[in-house]
């Protein structure tokens, strides 16, 4: 393809914004209830902070297989657009709910391991209690977050992203409402400190999935895509689900199994570190937002123009995408680099419980960003072309390099836990695996093999 085509159609740009947009916003969702949690549990205390970072990364290991595999729904939704088989989008994502519902039978079940859990990863005591708890309640309520995940493939995958961005904007409200009376006790509710943050994010899915059911039954919805009539569960349907949807999961699993065990060995470390290395997490997933509204732009029309069987469209729909993606993070990386401190002071926090005082934490956070702003621009990029090879279905190739990756990536993080290397070497790590990928999925794009695989039959 020629440059233009690649990246010089402005019809290509305009349509990825406009779709988008309202994705940045729903993409926000779950991210902002997450960052919430963070900046108020920060305020609560540090000890509250770095509890809330390890136990969230393990709740994600625990049901990033499942998430990854129900939100497959939404691409192979689009593909079906793609295709013109209206009739039989309704199933998938029949077929995507059931899984979630199994799924979180599962996980609750997984909840009540959790104290045994963190006494064996030994982390001082009052951390390890917040940890158990924070975790707990989390793998209690993960259904939620299953159903909100395959059912939001239904309006992603068809590019119905206003009402998709309506319904999570409600969620998140609701959270930031109920993060702030849970947390510290106000309007009559408890002070439940870390279990007020993690029911209030639990709770706060059932905003957006009693809104998204509604419109999945609409009467256009029932007649166009058969959303009522055709509920029943057909293994051929979901065995299509697993077979693109599982690798993608499984890939998601090796990647919070990454992050997990890097703050694991961080914790280890000290509450500092792992404070440090939490809020900067957190900052960078709301960095990140952006990248994910285009992400999913990019996987709706790669995943639409691939249905088509138009494989030049689908690469241009990355193409256009990616450098969306870089203007974005070059101007982000600039902003971690020169105003570090700033970030890190929307935390700070006058407590020293835990024995933990802010400055300690500042001092420390205000490094990390700078290396963060290292790796941010080609993490974009591997967001951005990981979208678009698994809109077109290469997700067992993805699975494939990711599990060599994040296999050498492991084993360092291990020999900085014996050889105690410290922080900055466990984050340069890190960094070395994130600006590893991007050269790979430029090879397997130009290789062509993805155009052979059919999502929608």
């Amino acid at each position: 393809m020629q440059f233009r085509e690649l990246f010089g159609q402005k019809e290509k740009y305009g349509r990825l914004l406009k779709l988008s947009a309202p994705l940045v916003m729903s993409s926000s969702g779950y991210v902002l209830m997450q960052f919430t949690d963070a900046m108020f549990l920060s305020w609560y205390s540090p000890v509250a902070i770095a509890a809330s970072g390890t136990a969230g990364m393990l709740s994600w290991l625990t049901t990033s297989l499942i998430i990854g595999t129900v939100s497959y729904t939404g691409t192979i939704t689009a593909n079906q657009v793609g295709a013109g088989q209206d009739d039989k989008i309704g199933s998938v994502n029949w077929q995507g709910m059931y899984l979630a519902l199994f799924c979180g039978v599962i996980t609750a079940f997984l909840g009540l391991g959790t104290d045994w859990f963190f006494k064996v990863v030994g982390h001082a005591e009052e951390l390890r209690i917040l940890e158990a708890e924070y975790l707990k309640i989390l793998l209690f309520g993960g259904v939620l977050s299953f159903a909100q995940c395959s059912l939001s493939g239904f309006f992603s995958g068809r590019a119905d992203n206003t009402r998709l961005m309506i319904a999570q904007l409600t969620g998140q409200i609701a959270n930031v409402i109920m993060d702030y009376a849970m947390i510290f006790g106000k309007w009559g509710c408890p002070e439940m400190g870390v279990g007020g943050a993690a029911w209030a994010t639990v709770l706060s899915n059932l905003f957006p999935l009693v809104m998204m059911f509604y419109w999945f039954f609409d009467r256009k919805n029932a007649d166009r895509y058969k959303s009522r009539s055709d509920w029943r569960f057909r293994w051929s349907v979901a065995k299509q689900l697993l077979r693109f949807g599982l690798p993608s999961g499984f890939q998601m699993c090796m990647d919070a199994f990454l992050w997990t065990l890097f703050l694991l060995v961080i914790g280890r470390m000290g509450t500092v570190e792992l404070a440090a290395t939490t809020i900067a997490f957190r900052l960078n997933q709301l960095a990140f937002v952006p990248i994910f509204g285009v992400a999913r732009a990019i996987s709706t029309l790669a995943g639409q123009s691939h249905g088509e069987r138009n494989y030049k469209n689908a690469l241009a729909y990355m193409a256009h995408g990616l450098i969306l993606c870089q203007i974005w993070m070059t101007l982000i990386a600039f902003t971690y680099a020169v105003f570090s401190r700033q970030y890190f002071m929307l935390f700070q926090s006058d407590s020293d419980l835990g024995g933990v005082h802010y400055s300690e934490v500042l001092a420390v956070g205000s490094k990390l960003m700078k290396l963060m702003a290292t790796y941010t621009i080609a993490d974009s990029i591997n967001i951005a072309l990981m979208s678009g090879l698994s809109a077109v279905g290469d997700t067992k190739w993805v699975f494939k390099v990711m599990s060599v990756a994040t296999g050498l990536t492991v084993i360092a993080i291990l020999l900085v836990d014996i050889f105690h290397w410290g922080l900055m070497t466990i984050w340069s790590f890190a960094t070395i695996f994130i600006i590893s990928l991007p050269p790979l999925w430029y090879y397997r794009l130009r290789g062509g093999k993805w155009k052979e695989i059919r999502v929608a039959t």
